[in-house]
């Protein structure tokens, strides 16, 4: 193996599984070394349901991270001081403190720098969620954005108010899912206006809500009817 050139060794690590890649941290300091390379970890998934602490300690970049909080096995602070860069990020919170941890992972996701794509999940639980709405909304360079799991009950508060009053730096969004209510329509609006010039694809999908889509829908009209290619989907489930 010793003579493999290093390019032959990255690409035979990639069909590796994790387990088998952190023991190659162990076989000697040139396969070492290869072991973290990033193209070997560019495909890899990492699932919420398992322990990724030692990943993310040391890889320096994944596909994709899936994250329940609260996590079971205790891996909250890795998530938070990773170096680990993701490109698709999902969330999925349970109670109300999660929030906070939530928005802090996805801060720490954008300072690394490859984050495109994120999904968050809000279980029946949570009755506040302007926070992680208020960091959504000013999260750089995504081109997906996915909100499930609102419910009417969430409130919302002053300070995503206040924070959703700052225009988006640069259009970045391709596709943008949000599940409507009375709580989310200024966030809604927030991101439709923002990321008018780039948008392809939105759905806003609700139940029984009477939405107020005058100014929604004269919004869409005016900043996208010249792109042929978006598409909005209404979604009654």
């Amino acid at each position: 193996m010793e003579h493999l050139p290093d390019d032959v060794l990255v690409t035979l690590m990639e069909y590796l599984d994790v387990e088998g890649l952190l023991a190659c941290r162990l076989v000697c300091k040139r396969v070492g070394g290869l072991a973290l390379h990033r193209d070997v970890w560019r495909h890899r998934q990492l699932p919420g349901y398992r322990c990724v602490c030692p990943v993310l300690r040391l890889a320096p970049r994944v596909a994709s991270l899936s994250v329940e909080l609260p996590h079971r096995r205790r891996c909250g602070l890795a998530y938070i001081a990773t170096r680990c860069a993701v490109t698709r990020l999902s969330l999925s919170l349970r109670k109300d403190y999660d929030a906070m941890r939530a928005a802090a992972v996805i801060c720490r996701q954008e300072a690394l720098g490859r984050l495109r794509s994120v999904q968050v999940h809000f279980g029946r639980n949570l009755d506040d969620v302007s926070y992680v709405l208020g960091t959504l909304a000013t999260t750089a360079d995504l081109e997906e954005l996915q909100v499930t799991g609102l419910t009417y009950h969430v409130t919302a508060t002053a300070a995503a108010v206040a924070v959703l009053g700052s225009p988006v730096s640069t259009p970045s969004l391709r596709f943008f899912r949000c599940e409507l209510v009375p709580q989310t329509e200024h966030f809604v609006n927030f991101i439709l206006a923002g990321h008018a010039a780039t948008l392809q694809k939105v759905d806003v999908g609700h139940r029984s809500y009477d939405l107020r889509l005058d100014f929604t829908g004269h919004l869409l009209a005016v900043s996208l009817r010249s792109r042929d290619e978006f598409s909005m989907l209404w979604s009654y489930q």
